[in-house]
C-alpha cells in the first residue's frame, strides 16, 4: 500500500510517508517505492511510531525539500534505515538527512546521502552500526533533479544527556567530498 505517495519528484509525499509509518507503528517496515520522494517536513520515528525504513537500492530516493532535517529517529533501538538515496536542499545548522537521538542498536545499510548541515547525526547514539554508507557525490547527476545543499559534516556526533556518540561501528564507509 502507497497510502499516496507519488514518488514522482513533483509533489510532496510527506502526508504518504507519515500514515505509512503509522501504519506500520510497533516494528513494522516502511517500504520506499522507486522514485524520486519528496518531502517538506522530517519524518518522525518515535517509541510510539517505531518502524524501519526500507528502499530498493539508489532507485529508491527521498529528498527533503524544506530546511529541516528529513528523518528523525527519537529514543527508538534495534531499527534500520537500509537501500536508499538521501538528498536535502536544507542548509541550517543543524538540520540531517538521518538524526538518530537516543536511539541505540540501530543498522544503517546501503544508504547514499547527498546535501544536509550533516549527513549522519548521532545524537547521544550508542552501539550503532553503519555499513556501505556513502555520499552521494559522484552519481548525484543520475538522481535528483533538485538543488543539493553542500554537506557541512558527513557524520556528526555529539553528547545528549547521559549518553555520548561512541561505540558506533562503520563497516566500509565512502564519504568523498
Amino acid at each position: 500500500m502507497n497510502f499516496g505517495a507519488y514518488c514522482d519528484g513533483v509533489n510532496d509525499d510527506t502526508a504518504a510517508f507519515n500514515a505509512a509509518i503509522t501504519a506500520a507503528a510497533g516494528g513494522g517496515v516502511v517500504v520506499v517505492p522507486v522514485g524520486r520522494c519528496r518531502v517538506s517536513d522530517t519524518l518522525v520515528i518515535s517509541a510510539s511510531r517505531a518502524v524501519s525504513i526500507v528502499g530498493s537500492g539508489r532507485g529508491s530516493q527521498i529528498f527533503q525539500a524544506a530546511n529541516k532535517t528529513l528523518f528523525e529517529f527519537q529514543q527508538v533501538n534495534g531499527l534500520m534505515v537500509k537501500d536508499l538515496f538521501l538528498g536535502s536542499a536544507a542548509t541550517d545548522a543543524g538540520t540531517a538527512l538521518i538524526k538518530l537521538t537516543n536511539s541505540h542498536r540501530m543498522r544503517i545499510d546501503n544508504v547514499s546521502m547527498l546535501g544536509s548541515y550533516y549527513g549522519l547525526h548521532l545524537n547521544g547514539a550508542l552501539l550503532n552500526t553503519m555499513v556501505d554508507l556513502r555520499s552521494g557525490t559522484n552519481f548525484q547527476g543520475a538522481f535528483f533533479t533538485n538543488a543539493f545543499s553542500a554537506n557541512q559534516y558527513w557524520v556528526y556526533g555529539q553528547r545528549l544527556d547521559i549518553y555520548a556518540a561512541n561505540a558506533n561501528t562503520f563497516i566500509a564507509p565512502v564519504l568523498e567530498g
